[in-house]
């Protein structure tokens, strides 16, 4: 157990009842968390993707709590400007709704953004697999079989049953900062892949006060993305904290005024950009969640 309550700066956006805040406390930790990004969605992006329909995709991959919001947005939308009443013109049998298609994701993030949104079933993916990080996902994806062609005659006029199947297309909602480790598996495997940018990531309002005002006695830190770390890190680093894995550096944070800080990943892929970056890397949560990091981080101070 840490001693006296150990402090902990979690870089990402509290919520009510906030899971993490209450598992920390439980293990003797006191953990203050800081929003370290601010996004814009981009709704117009999908809102075409989302009157096409499922036809032309063989799954949807959505590896963010973002990207799932802006698709939510974009289906209300489609709805409010729609010809039907769940925004589709009635009697066009052409279009595949979006229940046919499965979503692979990440973690429970996603899948609890969809579930709670409360859209018309034809605009709800049926929930596919999931994997402890992004990277993970591929594997699954290359092991499923082509997705059954809908039987329905296609805007062209031709009917598609009796094709041969063939696995169609992946529709990746990105962002504007999202790796391509996912997606250049797939290719690799010669799968395709149609990626929509759903959202672009910036600084949050103040990001550089906050860390300026980060009380030195802190003994972790932890980041939830590989772009909110490329935003905090820097900022943490240019306020005297020591978070290289530089032996010299270390040594020299010992005799001068900079504070050497502990640094906590959300996942592999957070982690394995960190130490692209040189930074170093304390502790990895096994799964991308509460429970996931506050055990990593116990089990950390325990060794």
């Amino acid at each position: 157990m840490p001693p006296e309550r150990a402090q902990v700066v979690l870089f990402r956006t509290a919520t009510p009842d906030d899971s993490y805040t209450q598992l920390f406390s439980q293990r003797g930790y006191d953990a203050t968390s800081i929003p370290a990004l601010g996004e814009r969605l981009l709704v117009d992006n999908l809102k075409h993707v989302v009157r096409t329909g499922a036809g032309p995709y063989e799954a949807a991959i959505v590896t963010s709590r973002r990207a799932a919001d802006a698709w939510v947005l974009a289906v209300r939308e489609v709805l409010e400007e729609g010809e039907g009443a769940d925004g589709v013109g009635e009697g066009d049998s052409s279009w595949e709704p979006w229940s046919d298609l499965s979503v692979y994701c990440p973690g429970t993030a996603v899948p609890t953004t969809f579930d709670t949104a409360s859209l018309p079933e034809r605009y709800r993916f049926t929930d596919g697999p999931t994997a402890i990080h992004a990277a993970g996902l591929a594997p699954l994806l290359l092991a499923a079989p082509p997705r059954p062609h809908h039987t329905a005659p296609s805007r062209c006029g031709t009917a598609n049953s009796g094709t041969t199947a063939q696995h169609r297309p992946y529709l990746v909602l990105t962002g504007d900062k999202t790796l391509p480790t996912l997606t250049d598996a797939l290719a690799a495997a010669g799968r395709e892949v149609v990626q929509v940018k759903s959202y672009e990531t910036q600084a949050a309002a103040g990001l550089d006060r906050e860390v300026e005002e980060v009380d030195k006695a802190t003994k972790w830190v932890s980041v939830f993305s590989p772009s909110s770390a490329g935003y905090v890190l820097p900022l943490l680093e240019a306020s005297g904290w020591a978070l290289r894995n530089d032996d010299d550096e270390l040594e020299e944070a010992t005799t001068t005024r900079r504070v050497c800080v502990r640094v906590a990943a959300i996942g592999e892929t957070t982690a394995g950009f960190l130490r692209r970056e040189g930074f170093r890397v304390d502790a990895v949560a096994s799964t991308p969640d509460a429970e996931g990091l506050v055990a990593a981080v116990c089990a950390a101070d325990e060794d």
